[in-house]
């Protein structure tokens, strides 16, 4: 790896059962934001991940992302292998969720540029709830969707939004729910009511108490009653977090990753983002 990226990789798990000569019968999962780049590769037999790296920058528009992803790429020895199967996963686009049925691509571009910023490939998720279908709308720069094309051809790609409410929807009961994920300088906020989405969107966060901020505002904005609430928070929650949220929250649960396979704290901490 070079001296430059390598000086980028903050996180770094490579587990003794990883075989380079087995790649292709291994998982990589690819994640990446306007400041990191992470992936981890899965062995399916095992459920056991067995190479977790994280690289961090700053950049400043979509061309230097794709500039700086291409190059710790190629510097890096792992994720350019052929794997059995792929997914990418795109956390710094904001995205419009649809429970009215689906729509077309012009009511798809009307409906982002009422709310974001729009870039060139419109894309959907699609999520089946309740015998109908919710759509998560986004779009992607052209940079980005050629760097997927050029190095993770046939890769299933979805937005981190997307990932985040089907875990939700798989765990939900009737009673009313706030979900909380901190990942890093991104909050996701996600409010069920009767088992529907009611809300859901992403804050960038610079303290612990911009977390509690957005927290209490929410609360009180969607008129939810704390009483009547159940609150779950998830993702990077340090002690400082925890404490804030006790002192204003009272009741609450942290969720961890289901799947952990080291006594690693840190390690941990990344299993609650890594997709």
């Amino acid at each position: 790896m070079e001296i430059g990226e390598n000086n980028l990789l903050k996180f770094n798990f490579i587990s003794k059962k990883f075989e380079i000569e087995f790649c292709s019968n291994y998982h990589l999962s690819v994640e990446l934001s306007d400041n990191f780049f992470r992936y981890a590769v899965l062995d399916p037999n095992t459920i056991k991940y067995l190479i977790i790296r994280e690289y961090f920058f700053e950049i400043k528009n979509a061309n230097q992302l794709s500039n700086k992803i291409v190059s710790i790429i190629n510097s890096d020895e792992f994720v350019k292998r052929n794997f059995y199967s792929n997914t990418i996963s795109i956390s710094s686009l904001n995205c419009i969720i649809n429970s009215s049925g689906q729509t077309t691509e012009n009511e798809k571009l009307k409906m982002l540029e009422l709310e974001t910023d729009v870039h060139e490939n419109i894309k959907c998720d699609l999520i089946s709830h309740n015998d109908r279908l919710l759509e998560i709308i986004y779009s992607v720069p052209n940079s980005i969707n050629n760097l997927f094309n050029n190095y993770f051809n046939n890769s299933s790609i979805s937005c981190s939004d997307t990932i985040l409410i089907k875990n939700y929807l798989n765990e939900l009961n009737l009673l009313p729910s706030l979900k909380v994920h901190i990942c890093h300088n991104t909050i996701y906020i996600t409010y069920f009511y009767n088992n529907e989405v009611i809300f859901h969107n992403k804050f960038i966060i610079k303290s612990e108490e911009d977390i509690l901020y957005l927290i209490l505002n929410t609360t009180k904005q969607l008129k939810i009653s704390r009483e009547e609430c159940a609150f779950k928070i998830s993702g990077i929650v340090n002690e400082l977090t925890n404490s804030l949220l006790k002192d204003y929250l009272v009741e609450f649960k942290v969720e961890k990753s289901k799947i952990e396979n080291t006594d690693s704290s840190k390690f941990k901490i990344v299993l609650n983002q890594i997709i």
